[in-house]
């Protein structure tokens, strides 16, 4: 999914926080922005397998979300993620 970003051309600061459950031993989420909806750039990235808070400044775009790319091992791991506007 995609939420919308208060948009403006000075950008925004972001924290993001990922939580995962189940003990995994591999993982990698990242940051996605976008002024379309269509085309996406990536703006940070997580590999923390025992979560993290994580902040980006100068955020510019109309649309966020994070991608979970890996989530390897663990018992029944989940992933988590928070975004928050500073």
């Amino acid at each position: 999914d995609a939420y919308g970003l208060p948009y403006t051309k000075a950008g925004i600061n972001l924290g993001w926080q990922m939580t995962f459950t189940g003990a995994p031993s591999g993982v990698s989420t990242t940051l996605q922005v976008s002024i379309d909806k269509t085309n996406w750039a990536t703006i940070d990235t997580g590999t923390n397998t025992s979560g993290e808070y994580r902040i980006v400044g100068a955020v510019v775009g109309k649309w966020i979300r994070a991608v979970l790319g890996t989530l390897t091992a663990g018992t029944s791991p989940t992933a988590t993620c928070k975004i928050i506007v500073l």
